[in-house]
Order: structure tokens, then C-alpha cells, then sequence
């Protein structure tokens, strides 16, 4: 028989009794074996066997014998086996999973439960169901399967010693499952999550965060006294009835203090400050109480905090999922990173490709939930990450099974079309590279090369050929592209030229050729290079690093690619766009303010790189505003230009170029705005913030509005306040150049309306007043003295924020305080006056009429005596060529003079403010 023909037939061998073993080692069949067997033990205890009979031995010292046999046999079985274990103290990846791996193996648990059973039916049978048939039935039916499965599992063992990457592969499958477990554990919600969650829905009292509605209001904080543990739950008929508690005596206490019909207090509110599943140690605050209004309600606090206390549900014996996940693959970490410490480089290769197997398992669920893992597998990335920096530490080798690790996660994750997965993939490289650049010997520039073509070959024929959707092949694309970038700023940062040139030639490669639904990727590319040109300006400028950076490479890569493009690119906030906004950011303090300017380093780049381009094609509104941004650097980089790239007078030419441009745009913008009807909706806006405007706050005049028929105002002389005014047209059209709030618009024009009205009524009452000076001790008494004899005092307070203080105005800006009264007030800031503080008598004091003054097209606001309109005449500015739209407001007012009228000024010589 040929060899290979013997070791198929013994690997069939041992599959079949592999079988039979893990099939007879299944729990029912053990029970319903022993249950049968116990049946037949039964039924032949007085039974004989008449079958060779002369051969037979007697029961009696045969059954002893089986049992005696049996029980050594099992004993040794289990001690080997107990051994066995001993030399799987320190298997080669993490213990833990090996060791429950061998256990399911060989189904200890089982073979256990089985061999004791055993002993104890031959135990039964040998002390009081001695008979012939007994001993053939014990001896066919549970000695020799015993003896056979103890065999079994020594056969098993011994292949697991005889092949070590079997162990490991057994391993990684139990490192798996857990890890299945444990994101299924941490992504689904239990039911008490559930429970609570709903609570905090439905119960008013119950909440997670403080509100704007809590104030001021008195709270106290119940606080964890027991050990460490994981909340299991929330006791919420507890919560529910320690609120009602706090309120029933607030209500009490306030019924007392008041009359029943008046009686109220605010409800108790109970802010929980953890969730089921959260670790709490002793001190951790659980939750605040925030007690009713009444101070005196707070009285049966203390013996209520022992059982809001235990309300909180704490388990110590709760294995947190997460927790037990990071210790797991922890574990696993240190023996790949043992391994390369070692530099076994076989053992590396295969705890890297363990550890992809798991990340796999990760990326499984994370799609569906995502929010509830991202702190797993946020750590999960760090915990690979510390991997990669292991490998690249090491030598060229490991570096390169780190490179190929992180390749393998990056086809995986392309083949899913999960561009999260492979951003976090190719974070590796990024890390491998720092770590490579480090090493400054000569071997790595191996490791170097063969990272560059790696992520070149994802990059150019991989996610091209095996991604499925278009939209994240491109995002996919993309990230590749800025991953390249950070290659070449980390080479730069770290004074390696050639390996920034290196990194900088493969990515100016990417997409040239075949690739039609790549070309916004050639955009990245652009900006990659401008983002890297800016890079240098700045570091040069800014921190005197960088000179000897290359920026006319930079310039030459450049060529022909859509640099007005890239800037534009460089503009959006996008996760496409890689960590390039934040390389200024790295070095910064914490808590301390700093002013981003290196995206206007990279588009002065930029003009260096157009400076002999043709203007660029203006689209849109952000096309205008970065050739404007373009133009405006030109002073900077002439006072800065960059020693390694000949000055020329291009950059001149380009500004010229740009203007007009610029100017060509805005004319034909210009043109199309004027053109345009008014939007109906933007000016009804408009016209109703205008009346809003008028109506709060409170306008002055409406203090001296005569009540209707109490004057003939016929004779009075009227005086008209109007608003002609001209204003963008783009605050009453959509246009694509400017976006203009008509709101803010109209609270302008009202204050206008509001403010020449008083000034109209100061200069009014200045003709029949008189000014007093005083001091700001003596204002009170001033006061005092002039409006005792007034039949309805009303203050006007003048520019002073000091006399608003001395006098005591609220809040809400309507009442002075003068002696033991409440006088009616009126604050102005902004009108034209010396003195401080007007007073007069209201029912002596000139008396308003008002009304709209009405023009064709213009529409009176009711209540409020104004008219208003907006007319489109096609007028332009003089001087800038916007089109505009005129505003027009009316208003009419006659005054009519009392015989007594009288207006009496105070001007304080002491106020400063």
C-alpha cells in the first residue's frame, strides 16, 4: 500500500473515532446510556447466565475485580490527563482561550461527569446487583466504552502535542466565539436597559442630565458604599417612591405655611448618573435628588438616601463584557509581541493573521452597531496599532508581516466596501512608517519600498477590481491617497528628502492611466501635494523647520494635475480629506486657544503653483471665494517667497489674470441678480420681523400716545419721519453669491424708526423743560422733591448705566426705585443728550397722535402707525454695480401742547459711566 494511501486511510481513521467520541461524550447520550443501562442492571440482578458457564468467573469477585480495574484505570486517566494540563501552563498564544480550547477538545467536562458515573453503576452493581448477567452487562456496556473514551481522549490530547498549530487554530476559533459573545453582549441592550430606558421616557421625576428647569433648586448626591461591581439595574418603584415621599411633605409644609388654595411646591426630580451595565466603585456618585421648593420638605432625607441607595442594583460577581474582551485579546497581544521580541518570525506571521481573524469578527457587527462598540473597537485599533509599532521596532522582517497584516485587513475591509474598516486598516501603514523611519539602518529601506508597493497595489489594482459600489470605491480610493500623504509629512518631519520624494513619486502616480471613475481621486492627489507645499511654508515661517525640504518637486509633481480643484477640495471638512487640518494642532498645549493658518499656507502654495496657469473657471460661489483667497495671498508670498524656487513675475500676471476673472464673474452675477424677481417669501419676512421689532421692546412714544378723542389734534403742526433707503438686492432673492438674513435687516431699519422717534420726543419736551444739576447722592432726593406733586411721574433714564444702578432699575428695564415707590421708566442709550435723567408728569405731558404715512405700494402695519415697502426700481450701486431694492417707511405724528406742560432735567455731574 502506497504511503500516501496509508495516511489518508489513517486520517479517516481518526476523523471516524473523532466523531464517535465527541458523539458518545454528548450529554443527552450520557444520561440516556446510564438511564438504560441502569434499566438492564435492574431487570438481570436475578437472572443467570447459562452461556459457558464453566468459563465464567463468579459475580461476586468479577464484579469487585471490574470495579477495582475501572477505577485505577479512570484515576491514572484523569491524573495524566491533570498533567497534560500542567504542561499547557504557558501555550503559545494567549492562555486563557488555550486552555478552554483543549478542555472542549477533548470535552473534560464530559469525560468526567462519565467516568465517575461509570464508577459508580460498576460501584452499584459489584455491592448489591451481583448476578452473571450483571457483570456481562456491565463489562460490555460501561467498562470497556469507559476505558475506550479514556483512550479516546488520550488519543486526542496526544494529537494536540504532536500538531502545535492545531492548538493554536483551536484557540483562535475559542477567542472568536467569546469575542462573537461579547460585542453580541455589548451591542444588544438587555432588559433592563430596556426597562430603564423606558422609565426615563415615561416618568416625569426621572431623568439623566440636569435641565433648565432645575434653576437654583437645593440637591443632594446618593453616592455607591458597597464594592466595586456592575449595575445589574434600577429599582424604579424604589425612585418612584422616595419622590412621592419628598413631595408629600413638601406639599404638607407649604399647605401649613399657606393657605390650601395657594399651597404648590415643585416636584421632586431624580437625575441618575449611571446605567445598567456601568461599573461603579465605592464614592461613585449614583444619582442627585433635587428637592422640592420648600426647604423644610428636605427633612426626610436622611432616611430616605439608604434606599434610594438601594435601588441601584449592583452585581460583584458580573463580568463586564468589555473588560473580559480587552483581557482576552490582551493576552494575545503580548505573545504575538513576545514573538517578535524573539524574532520568530513564523509565530509572528501566524498571531498576525490570529488577530485579523478576530478583528474580523469585530467588523462583522460593527456595521449594524456601531455607536454601542465604538469604544471596543476603538481599542481594539490602539491595541493593533501598539502591535505594528512592536513589528516595526523590530527588524525588517517583522516590519514587513506588519505591512502584510495590515494589507490583508485592507482587502477584507475592501471586499465588504466598509471604508470605516479600512481607514482604521491603513492606519498601520502609518504607523509602521514612523516606526521604520526610526530604525535609520540599511536594511529597512526594504521595509520602506515594500510598504510603498503594497499600499500602491491596493490603491491601483485591488480596490479598482474588487470593490463593488462606486461610491465607496472612491471613498476607499481616496483615503489610500492620504495615507500616502501622511507617508511623505512623517519623512519630512523626520529629515528623510529621499523617503518624502519616494512616497511623494508613487502617489503622484496613482489613477493617471485607465481609470475613469478615479479622476476626483486625481483630485486628492492634488490636494495631498498642496496640503504637503503648505506644510512646508508653514513649518518654515512658523517654526524654522523644513529648510531643507524640497518644494520645487512639490512644483513639478504638480504639473498637470487640477491644482484649483485640489484647493477646493481642501476646503470641505470631510473624513476623505485624512488628519491634514490637525498637523498644526500636534504640538499645541491643551486648553490653550490657537489660530489655524495652515490652509492659507497651502493655497499661497497654491498661487505659487498657478502662477503661470490660466484664471480658473469660476462655477459658483465658492469658486470666487478661493480665487479671492488666491489673489489675497499674493502680498504674503512675495514678502515670503521660498528660497529654493526662483522668483519670477508670474505671480503678478496671475493676480492680473484672477481679477479680471473675478470682475467677469461678478459682472454676469450682477446682471442675472438684477434680473430676478423678489422672492415674495423674503419680504413678507421682512416685513413681519419689521413689525416685531416695533412692537418689543417697547417703544418710547407709546408712553405719550393720547387715549383717542381726548384732543383735537387738527390744528397741531405734523411732522413726518421717513426711511428712503437703498440695500442689497440679495436680501430679498436667492442668490448664489451672498446669503443676507432680511430679519436682521428689518431690526435695523425698526431701530431707526424707533430711535428718531426719540429723538423727537427729547426735543419736544427740551422746549418746555428746565435742567437741574446734582450729584449721584443727591439724584434720589432731586427726584423725590420734583415728582411728589405729580400725578403720574415717568422717568426717562439717559445714557448711564451708573444712574440705572443708583436708582435701582430692574431687570426688565421699566421701574426706578425713588423713596418707598416704584416709579414707571424708560432706558436710552443712544440718543443725543447731556443730561441724565428726564422726568415728567403724564397727564400733563405733550400728547401724541401717530399715524402711517401711506404711499402707493407701501402696506400699514397694524397697532403700530407705521407703513412700510419694498420697491424694485432695477437700480444699481455706484459704486460696487450691485443691483439694490428700495425701502421705504412712513410715520406722521402731531403733537399737542398742554397749557402746563412741563419737562424736568436732571444732569448728573458725577457720572462716569
Amino acid at each position: 500500500m502506497r504511503p500516501r494511501r496509508r495516511e489518508q486511510i489513517a486520517s479517516r481513521v481518526v476523523a471516524a473515532t473523532s466523531d464517535a467520541y465527541e458523539g458518545f461524550l454528548r450529554r443527552k447520550w450520557i444520561i440516556v446510556g446510564a438511564a438504560a443501562t441502569s434499566v438492564a442492571l435492574l431487570l438481570g440482578a436475578p437472572a443467570r447466565l447459562d452461556f459457558l458457564r464453566d468459563l465464567a468467573p463468579r459475580a461476586d469477585e468479577a464484579a469487585l475485580t471490574i470495579w477495582q480495574v475501572h477505577a485505577a484505570f479512570i484515576s491514572i486517566s484523569f491524573a495524566g490527563i491533570s498533567i497534560a494540563f500542567q504542561v499547557l501552563a504557558e501555550p503559545p498564544l494567549t492562555a486563557g482561550p488555550a486552555r478552554r480550547a483543549v478542555i472542549d477538545y477533548i470535552r473534560y467536562p464530559n469525560l468526567l461527569a462519565q467516568g465517575i458515573l461509570a464508577d459508580l453503576i460498576i460501584g452499584t452493581v459489584a455491592i448489591w446487583l451481583r448476578s452473571d448477567v450483571n457483570i456481562a452487562v456491565t463489562f460490555c456496556l460501561v467498562f470497556v466504552p469507559s476505558v475506550l473514551v479514556a483512550g479516546l481522549a488520550y488519543f486526542r490530547l496526544s494529537t494536540l502535542f504532536a500538531h502545535p498549530h492545531m492548538l493554536e487554530g483551536l484557540t483562535v476559533d475559542d477567542l472568536k466565539r467569546r469575542t462573537a459573545r461579547a460585542l453580541e453582549r455589548i451591542g444588544s441592550p438587555s432588559e433592563s436597559d430596556l426597562a430603564f430606558a423606558k422609565a426615563v421616557h415615561d416618568k416625569e421625576f426621572l431623568r439623566t442630565s440636569f435641565a433648565q428647569d432645575a434653576g437654583q433648586r437645593i440637591f443632594r448626591s446618593v453616592r455607591h458604599t458597597g464594592t466595586t461591581g456592575i449595575v445589574d439595574g434600577v429599582r424604579i418603584a424604589a425612585l418612584e417612591r422616595v419622590a412621592n415621599t419628598l413631595d408629600s411633605a413638601a406639599l404638607a409644609v407649604s399647605a401649613v405655611e399657606s393657605s390650601p388654595e395657594t399651597a404648590s411646591a415643585e416636584s421632586t426630580i431624580i437625575i441618575v448618573r449611571i446605567a445598567p451595565g456601568d461599573r461603579v466603585y465605592s464614592g461613585t456618585v449614583l444619582m442627585h435628588v433635587l428637592f422640592p421648593s420648600s426647604e423644610r420638605g428636605r427633612d426626610a432625607w436622611p432616611a430616605l438616601a439608604n434606599e434610594l441607595s438601594k435601588s441601584i442594583v449592583v452585581s460583584t460577581t458580573k463580568i463586564d463584557a468589555r473588560e473580559l474582551l480587552e483581557l482576552e485579546l490582551s493576552e494575545l497581544q503580548d505573545s504575538i509581541v513576545g514573538a517578535i521580541s524573539d524574532r520568530r518570525i513564523a509565530r509572528v506571521q501566524r498571531g498576525f493573521g490570529y488577530y485579523n481573524d478576530v478583528l474580523e469578527e469585530v467588523a462583522a457587527y460593527r456595521p449594524q452597531q456601531e455607536f454601542a462598540l465604538r469604544p471596543s473597537w476603538r481599542w481594539l485599533e490602539q491595541q493593533s496599532w501598539e502591535i505594528d509599532d512592536a513589528a516595526a521596532a523590530g527588524n525588517r522582517r517583522t516590519a514587513m508581516v506588519a505591512i502584510d497584516s495590515a494589507m490583508s485587513r485592507s482587502m477584507r475591509a475592501v471586499e465588504r466596501d466598509d471604508v470605516e474598516a479600512l481607514r482604521a486598516a491603513l492606519r498601520t501603514y502609518a504607523h509602521v512608517w514612523e516606526g521604520v523611519l526610526l530604525l535609520r539602518t540599511d536594511d529597512v529601506r526594504y521595509s520602506k519600498e515594500h510598504l510603498l508597493v503594497s499600499l500602491q497595489n491596493l490603491c491601483e489594482f485591488y480596490i479598482p477590481s474588487r470593490s463593488l459600489s462606486s461610491s465607496p470605491k472612491v471613498s476607499s480610493a481616496n483615503a489610500c491617497v492620504w495615507v500616502f500623504v501622511d507617508l511623505a509629512k512623517s519623512a519630512l518631519d523626520a529629515g528623510a528628502q529621499l523617503d518624502a520624494e519616494r512616497a511623494m513619486a508613487y502617489m503622484g502616480g496613482l489613477f493617471q492611466f485607465g481609470h475613469d471613475e478615479f479622476k476626483e481621486s486625481r483630485k486628492h492627489v492634488a490636494a495631498g501635494l498642496l496640503a504637503l507645499g503648505g506644510w512646508i511654508l508653514y513649518s518654515r515661517e512658523r517654526q524654522n523647520e523644513l529648510d531643507k525640504a524640497k518644494l520645487s518637486s512639490i512644483l513639478e509633481r504638480l504639473e498637470g494635475l487640477p491644482i484649483f480643484e485640489g484647493l477646493l477640495l481642501l476646503d470641505e471638512r470631510s473624513e476623505d480629506l485624512g488628519s491634514w487640518r490637525f498637523w498644526e494642532l500636534r504640538e499645541s498645549l491643551p486648553f490653550a486657544v490657537t489660530t489655524m493658518s495652515l490652509h492659507g499656507f497651502a493655497i499661497r502654495f497654491g498661487l505659487l503653483a498657478m502662477r503661470h496657469e490660466a484664471a480658473p473657471r469660476i462655477n459658483s460661489d465658492d469658486d470666487f471665494s478661493l480665487l479671492q483667497r488666491l489673489v489675497g495671498e499674493s502680498s504674503n508670498l512675495a514678502d515670503h517667497w521660498p528660497s529654493d524656487v526662483a522668483r519670477d513675475s508670474g505671480v503678478v500676471g496671475a493676480v492680473d489674470r484672477f481679477n479680471a476673472a473675478l470682475a467677469a464673474w461678478e459682472t454676469r452675477q450682477q446682471a442675472e441678480e438684477a434680473a430676478m424677481g423678489l422672492d415674495e417669501e423674503r419680504v413678507q419676512r421682512f416685513v413681519s420681523s419689521f413689525a416685531t421689532a416695533l412692537v418689543s421692546p417697547r417703544r418710547l412714544s407709546d408712553w405719550f400716545l393720547a387715549a383717542d378723542g381726548r384732543f383735537d389734534f387738527s390744528a397741531d403742526e405734523a411732522k413726518f419721519l421717513y426711511l428712503n433707503v437703498l440695500v442689497p438686492k440679495f436680501y430679498f432673492i436667492d442668490s448664489p453669491r451672498a446669503w443676507a438674513n432680511p430679519d436682521d435687516l428689518a431690526r435695523g431699519l425698526a431701530g431707526a424708526i424707533v430711535r428718531g422717534e426719540d429723538s423727537s420726543i427729547i426735543a419736544l419736551c427740551r422746549e418746555v423743560g428746565a435742567v437741574t444739576s446734582t450729584t449721584l447722592a443727591e439724584l434720589t432726593d432731586r427726584l423725590l422733591e420734583t415728582i411728589v406733586s405729580m400725578a403720574r411721574p415717568f422717568v426717562i433714564l439717559m445714557n448711564s448705566g451708573e444712574v440705572m444702578y443708583e436708582l435701582a432699575m430692574d431687570h426688565q428695564g421699566d421701574t426706578v426705585k425713588i423713596g418707598d415707590a416704584d416709579i414707571p421708566a424708560f432706558a436710552l442709550f443712544d440718543v443725543e443728550s447731556d443730561e441724565h435723567v428726564l422726568v415728567v408728569d403724564l397727564e400733563a405731558a405733550p400728547a401724541l397722535e401717530r399715524k402711517a404715512e401711506m404711499k402707493a405700494g407701501m402696506t400699514p402695519l397694524d397697532g403700530l402707525d407705521v407703513a412700510v415697502g419694498v420697491f424694485d426700481e432695477g437700480s444699481r450701486s455706484k459704486s460696487t454695480g450691485e443691483p439694490e431694492v428700495r425701502i421705504e417707511t412712513g410715520e406722521r405724528l402731531r403733537w399737542h401742547m398742554p397749557p402746563a406742560a412741563a419737562a424736568h432735567f436732571f444732569k448728573v455731574a458725577d457720572s462716569t459711566w
